[in-house]
């Protein structure tokens, strides 16, 4: 009987870790498109406040990265930034607003190899953060 527990035990812990793979986030950037699918980032339909536009231009090894989010700004309800992240959600570039200001805009040169996907976040002090996926 002594032996029959130990793999009694190994076959309760191997399916308590298959049962939570079922329930774990997946946050693998090709699946990032959904509305809440990427570790609380979320996305929503085009025309969205709170998303960020994001249009690219390349000169040369530079891309310019223009940022537009059409909120509102004041001090109780404002876009505070937004941030640029790598397919690995390492952060690469920041452009932080007053909540005073007028639209949140900002241009952002960085040197990134070309064919890249990128993520602009932004974040709202309110109803969090907001994603866009793009390519440059």
């Amino acid at each position: 009987m002594s032996n029959n527990l130990p793999r009694r035990d190994v076959l309760k812990a191997a399916a308590a870790v298959a049962a939570g793979s079922l329930f774990a986030p997946n946050l693998s950037a090709q699946d990032a498109d959904g509305p809440e699918e990427w570790g609380g980032w979320f996305a929503a339909a085009e025309g969205n406040k709170h998303m960020p536009v994001v249009s690219v231009s390349r000169h040369g090894e530079e891309v310019d990265i223009q940022l537009d989010v059409r909120h509102p700004q004041g001090a109780a309800h404002h876009i505070s930034n937004v941030r640029i992240y790598d397919e690995n959600r390492i952060e690469i570039a920041t452009a932080e607003f007053h909540p005073t200001s007028s639209t949140p805009r900002a241009t952002l040169t960085l040197r990134i190899p070309e064919g890249r996907t990128l993520y602009a976040v932004s974040n709202c002090n309110k109803h969090g953060l907001w994603y866009r996926k793009f390519e440059v």
